[in-house]
């Protein structure tokens, strides 16, 4: 060990994170760092005192219930905050942990038994349903954050026995500050608000966060939402993914939404996102990046499929098929790496 940091060579770098981090806490670290993923914007590094991350680990634990000796797995990359604060709900709710590595199928070579909990990026998720899904059977509370959830994914989760919700979560607040259900009975497209969090929106009509418990105070996001009460909301899409084509404004998100259902009709269940591309009679125009699939339809069949049923204004203008959509190490889309692969690189026209 050397100032603090274990320094052992065979380990991974997820191996290495998460033994750095047990080790601070345990040794009684006050303030811990904590980096943002830059999708949203450029990375930058936080600070957290080690009352917020208690604070915020204890809510978790009464949100859903979980009690001493309730047996949790952390597969989430704890170089980032998901993953670091499952390792501290572990230890504060004196919680029996298991921990593996954050591949993008974490079931696959595990049999995780009984679970009280687990938190999943939507990728994840996906990924374990597709090849994995009676492993889920047995975990109990399944979360979901980090990223947008696909149709498809959400109607894949009605079939499951376990909870399954879906978080609304910033970095500025360590942790999720509302959820919706995904399943059951109570399956919500609003989110709504944790224990001492309310919401209200500036003139942009993006989301301000106000936690009591974690002394939190007109927390500004780029989340533009509908808000339906000061502890409830729909999430409608990033104010920084508005691309204005020819003085329409369009929502990434909500577009991206209605184009995944108009896909999940023609048996097309591959990822894609909707970047912009600097236009000089448009000023942007919408260009749809689609993983490479094998059905019969061709670019310009599935443009003109999407002309014809999306809403005036809202189809792409290009589309380009690729070996594979990018997507960060924790598990978002990484809509600026897409960009710069297939569109600025090969200068799309």
């Amino acid at each position: 060990m050397q100032d603090g940091k274990l320094e052992i060579g065979e380990f991974t770098d997820f191996e290495r994170s998460t033994l750095n981090f047990i080790t601070e806490w345990l040794t009684g670290e006050k303030e811990f760092s904590i980096k943002t993923s830059g999708t949203s914007g450029n990375p930058k590094t936080l600070s957290f005192s080690r009352k917020q991350l208690i604070s915020s680990a204890q809510r978790t634990l009464d949100t859903f219930g979980l009690r001493s000796n309730d047996k949790i797995l952390v597969c989430l990359n704890s170089s980032y905050v998901a993953g670091k604060m499952m390792l501290v709900r572990g230890m504060v709710g004196n919680l029996q942990m298991d921990i593996i590595d954050p591949t993008s199928n974490p079931l696959e070579k595990y049999n995780p038994g009984s679970v009280d909990f687990v938190a999943l990026v939507p990728n994840q998720l996906k990924k374990i349903l597709d090849s994995s899904s009676s492993k889920l059977v047995q975990i109990k509370t399944i979360l979901v954050g980090g990223a947008h959830i696909h149709p498809e994914l959400q109607e894949k989760c009605q079939s499951l026995p376990s909870r399954v919700f879906h978080s609304y979560a910033t970095t500025e607040t360590l942790t999720h500050q509302a959820l919706r259900s995904l399943n059951g009975s109570d399956t919500s497209e609003i989110y709504s608000a944790i224990q001492q969090v309310s919401f209200s929106t500036d003139d942009r009509s993006c989301l301000v966060i106000n936690d009591k418990l974690l002394d939190i105070e007109n927390l500004v996001t780029n989340d533009v939402v509908e808000l339906m009460s000061s502890t409830s909301f729909r999430w409608k899409g990033r104010y920084d993914n508005v691309i204005n084509s020819g003085g329409i404004k369009i929502q990434v998100e909500e577009t991206e939404q209605l184009i995944a259902q108009l896909l999940e009709k023609q048996e097309i269940f591959e990822p894609f996102c909707i970047v912009a591309k600097e236009d000089e009679v448009l000023s942007q125009k919408m260009v749809l990046i689609i993983q490479e699939n094998k059905s019969d339809l061709v670019g310009i069949d599935l443009l003109n499929m999407l002309r014809a049923e999306l809403p005036k204004y809202h189809d792409p203008k290009d589309i380009i098929f690729v070996p594979q959509i990018f997507y960060t190490k924790s598990g978002k889309l990484d809509r600026l790496k897409n960009k710069q692969a297939y569109i600025d690189f090969h200068n799309l026209k």
